[in-house]
């Protein structure tokens, strides 16, 4: 944790779906110099599963670690995709998610399974 701060992690609730929403497009790594994703990308198949039925599907230091080490004793298997350009590369990686294949010229696939780390 950092110095003097404390977090509380909870699981998301329905409550909290119309938040989770409005907030996802600011999750998304938009590159140096690139135009940020329109709302619209909320709509993707690839997308929505992170902010559609919130609540209802059960399953370092600083923030982002302590909410996806939160998430990582949740949920021991999952997968993601990250772009190689993004500094949370090397928070995951060192929670134990690791590269499975390249996705495109910038962009990997990776997973974390805790059942053979």
């Amino acid at each position: 944790m950092s110095a003097g701060v404390a977090y509380d992690v909870r699981d998301a609730t329905t409550d909290d779906q119309e938040f989770i929403t409005e907030m996802l497009p600011e999750a998304f790594f938009v590159p140096p110099g690139a135009e940020p994703f329109s709302r619209s990308i909320l709509d993707e198949p690839g997308v929505r599963p992170y902010h559609v039925d919130v609540g209802r599907v059960t399953g370092g230091v600083g923030v982002g670690t302590a909410l996806l080490t939160a998430l990582l004793e949740r949920v021991p298997r999952c997968s993601l995709r990250c772009d190689t350009r993004h500094p949370a590369l090397r928070r995951y990686r060192r929670l134990g998610v690791i590269t499975v294949r390249p996705d495109g010229d910038h962009s990997v696939v990776m997973v974390r399974d805790a059942g053979t780390a």
